[in-house]
């Protein structure tokens, strides 16, 4: 996906214009944010503090819940498309 709408249009591309192709890689992007977030989530059950554990615990769930409507939003704009 290009990184401007000015680069866009200097390559003959419409400026507004978003693929399906550009939403699956968003979408394999969170897939590798999701995976991440799991591995913090349970690095943060070896921290001692259990607030500070709870607290990056309770931050990677929200983490999920985000990535997860964003992905929906993905495939929601992927049905647009079609």
């Amino acid at each position: 996906m290009l990184d401007r709408p000015i680069q866009a249009a200097a390559e003959g591309l419409p400026k507004n214009r978003i693929s399906s192709t550009d939403l699956l890689v968003v979408d394999d992007r969170l897939g590798a944010i999701d995976c991440l977030n799991d591995a913090m989530f349970l690095a943060a059950g070896s921290i001692e503090e259990p607030r500070h554990c709870n607290a990056l615990q309770a931050l990677s769930m929200q983490i999920n819940k985000d990535i997860a409507s964003l992905r929906d939003r993905i495939e929601d704009l992927r049905e647009l498309l079609k």
